[in-house]
């Protein structure tokens, strides 16, 4: 069977990180025939594209985050679908890419399978107003959560929409070789997208207090206008908090190592690569019951961010004086559900399925 991989990857991104490690696990497994189209950090051609955007405008039915380069990214496959006939396109970022190809198929390869990975939590669709009839040219849409799959139904029939969770590199990032407790303790926060800074502001004031003084290292990229924001100022003041940003990754996978706790406040979420990350590698962790969140940790999982300013770190305060022997315990159990459930061979295999079913579907 022959696939087709409409591809994407994101500058703040390493290597191991990120849903494209999908594309390397499946092409790895060898289930079957894989080509790749990237999608263009830039569009070759703004004006062509944009002539042709205007020109078939009410074909192409899209999300806030598609672009000129989004366009070229299926002309690019359409063409290349054309020339070489394919059993299934997989596009691996539906927001950032599906819009115009849903028509293109229905001119010139019309028994090509259309399959959608969708990344976005429910919250973020609701605000971007999806089309009630817009999904549904796809043959199967994958999400990455239970919330997700509830709330797509009401756009595209429950039979299409399937859950394969977002993986992680469970060999790159892995637990420290020989533990070596770390001093001071340190908690972690990584990234910026649907992140609840100011539960962060909160939590890092509440555990500031506390004796001996806990440290924050924060993975984030630099923004111009964080000088303008008074959550970040007054995060920046804090002696406490320390700002990392363009590590490699050896850099970042040593921060997820060396960490007592990953503090992650969340707004929305679907699958979180921070939080894959810190169970691969063995680190406890204190986030938000939300989105999809809860289907990715342990049932059991204790570590939630409660509401109210009184309750913010209830269980991570409890852990953190029991610390650094409930590290290991905690550790163990999160590193073994990244292994069984989202390394991305598991993952790899259950997408070469869906290609299988979708194909023999009529």
């Amino acid at each position: 069977m022959k696939i087709l991989l409409l591809r994407d990857r994101f500058s703040h991104m390493g290597q191991h990180s990120g849903y494209d490690q999908l594309s390397d696990a499946l092409l790895k497994a060898d289930a079957h025939e894989y080509s790749s189209i990237w999608r263009p950090s830039k569009p070759s051609s703004s004006r062509f594209l944009g002539k042709i955007r205007n020109r078939y405008r009410d074909n192409i039915h899209a999300t806030t985050f598609y672009n000129l380069s989004s366009l070229q990214h299926e002309l690019a496959a359409a063409w290349e679908t054309y020339r070489k006939p394919k059993e299934v396109i997989h596009i691996l970022y539906l927001e950032d890419t599906l819009g115009f190809l849903p028509k293109l198929r229905q001119q010139f390869f019309k028994k090509t399978k259309l399959v959608a990975t969708a990344h976005q939590p429910p919250s973020w669709w609701k605000i971007n107003r999806l089309e009630p009839h817009w999904l549904d040219a796809l043959d199967a849409l994958i999400v990455l959560d239970s919330a997700s799959k509830e709330f797509m139904t009401k756009y595209l029939a429950a039979e299409k929409i399937h859950i394969i969770p977002h993986g992680v590199d469970t060999r790159f990032f892995s637990p420290q070789p020989d533990v070596v407790v770390s001093e001071p303790i340190r908690c972690l926060f990584v990234g910026q997208w649907l992140r609840d800074f100011g539960a962060f502001e909160r939590i890092v004031d509440q555990l500031s207090e506390t004796k001996p003084k806990i440290q924050f290292d924060m993975v984030y990229m630099r923004n111009a206008t964080d000088v303008q924001n008074p959550r970040m100022m007054r995060l920046a003041r804090n002696p406490n908090v320390h700002f990392h940003t363009k590590l490699t990754d050896n850099q970042l996978l040593k921060c997820y190592r060396k960490a007592s706790l990953l503090v992650l406040p969340l707004l929305d979420s679907t699958a979180n690569n921070a939080i894959l990350e810190a169970m691969a590698t063995g680190t406890p962790i204190l986030t938000s019951a939300v989105g999809g969140v809860p289907d990715y940790l342990p049932q059991n999982h204790k570590m939630y961010i409660r509401q109210g300013k009184q309750g913010l770190c209830t269980e991570a305060l409890h852990y953190l004086k029991s610390y650094p022997a409930e590290k290991n315990i905690i550790g163990k159990v999160l590193r073994e559900k990244a292994e069984r459930e989202f390394d991305w061979a598991v993952i790899a295999n259950r997408t070469a399925d869906l290609y299988r079913k979708v194909t023999l579907e009529i």
